[in-house]
């Protein structure tokens, strides 16, 4: 790959784009090779771990962009590997649906938090909040246009989808696992909060021991992405928990009271966090 020069500015951007995308598809599909899957596997994983309903072949093909017929292919090499399974309709044999099969979760559950960590950790230390809504922007307004020559429009995502807040804007319907090689469950945070609390020296009261876990179980996804992605650990978890209730009891009323409750948590998290899964 060459840094290209044109003398014209919206050539030279054009070239930029389609270089950058090339350049990132390949180091995505590097990445994901380490785990056994290719892109076009995990997009199908994902939107079938997002769906409420069973998908056909074509609506699959709409949700990640690909042609019917290759998306039909991918789906056949996928279900002969074991991650993905056709099902004809009792009504109508004529019907065929995908179910994602515990492989796929499993396979998923390994790939997914390899490039949310590649993908957050590229962009969050080169570019600003700011940089990527304008970025975003810029994106989005080339792709309407482009869909427009071709005559049509991006859709809504129906309601069967679930997207909520994890991130990078969406979360799977299945359970990540961590780095220690399964689910962290709500006795794992339970199990830090108690550490942090024991290494503070500080008395907690039982309601903000409660928000301490509750808040942790809302962070759930992003610690297991840290894990997985290998950029924290158990112990760093703990010792940012230990900070913050420190600081809860150094900079509210909590000193006064001898006791460190829920709202000194709360005013605790909204100065700056130690640990941002938390807060």
């Amino acid at each position: 790959m060459h840094n290209w020069e044109t003398r014209d500015p919206y050539v030279t951007a054009w070239i930029r784009l389609r270089q950058a995308s090339d350049a990132v598809v390949r180091v995505t599909e590097i990445e994901l090779n380490k785990t056994g899957t290719t892109l076009a596997q995990l997009d199908v994983l994902l939107i079938l771990s997002m769906s409420r309903v069973p998908l056909s072949p074509g609506e699959i093909a709409a949700y990640v962009g690909r042609e019917k017929h290759s998306t039909s292919a991918l789906l056949s090499r996928m279900q002969r590997a074991g991650y993905v399974k056709k099902v004809r309709s009792k009504k109508d044999q004529r019907v065929v649906k995908i179910q994602i099969q515990p492989k796929g979760i499993e396979l998923l559950n390994q790939s997914a938090p390899v490039i949310v960590g590649y993908a957050r950790d590229l962009l969050r230390s080169n570019f600003s909040e700011a940089d990527m809504k304008q970025l975003d922007w810029y994106m989005k307004t080339l792709r309407d246009l482009s869909l427009l020559e071709l005559g049509t429009k991006a859709q809504p995502l129906p309601a069967t989808i679930e997207i909520e807040s994890w991130p990078f804007g969406w979360q799977p319907t299945i359970t990540l696992v961590n780095d220690y090689g399964r689910v962290m469950k709500e006795s794992d945070i339970e199990k830090m909060v108690d550490k942090a609390i024991r290494a503070s020296r500080r008395k907690v009261s039982l309601g903000a021991r409660r928000k301490l876990v509750d808040s942790g179980l809302k962070g759930r996804k992003h610690l297991e992405v840290q894990f997985r992605y290998r950029r924290t650990t158990e112990a760093e978890v703990v010792r940012g928990l230990t900070t913050l209730l420190r600081a809860a009891y150094e900079l509210t009323r909590a000193g006064d009271r001898g006791e460190i409750d829920e709202s000194d948590i709360a005013e605790a998290m909204g100065s700056k966090c130690p640990i941002k899964p938390w807060c």
